[in-house]
């Protein structure tokens, strides 16, 4: 089972480096068209994932009232937004990469104004 996980960290690894190059090259063409398309896509992906969560994980969590850490889950509006935007995961363990995702798509167009500032290649 050890090797599922190894193999799953470094599936992240390479998602995230492609999604790295992918993204500096459609940055690169035409800067506010790949924005303006990352945001709707971001805002489409968290309101697909709030769905999710809203009929699978908040329902589980008020029927079967699991704990696995000792406490048991906090069902709240505010523990319900933390967790869509990737600031808890308390919800769903596993969608930890969703902070990861929103800060990639909301910081990627400062670094490539940055690079393109600056104007060398070694940062990219």
């Amino acid at each position: 089972m050890g090797y599922v996980g190894a193999f799953g960290k470094i599936c992240v690894a390479i998602w995230a480096f492609l999604s790295g190059v992918g993204a500096y090259y459609s940055y690169k063409n035409d800067i506010m068209r790949a924005y303006k398309n990352n945001i709707l896509r971001l805002i489409n992906l968290l309101i697909q994932y709030a769905l999710i969560l809203a009929v699978v994980f908040v329902p589980v969590i008020a029927l079967c009232k699991p704990s696995f850490t000792g406490e048991p889950y906090t069902i709240n509006l505010w523990h319900f937004v933390c967790n869509v935007f990737g600031c808890d995961a308390e919800y769903d363990k596993a969608a930890w990469y969703m902070r990861f995702y929103i800060m990639f798509v909301l910081s990627f167009p400062v670094i490539v104004a940055v690079k393109s500032r600056i104007g060398n290649d070694f940062i990219f």
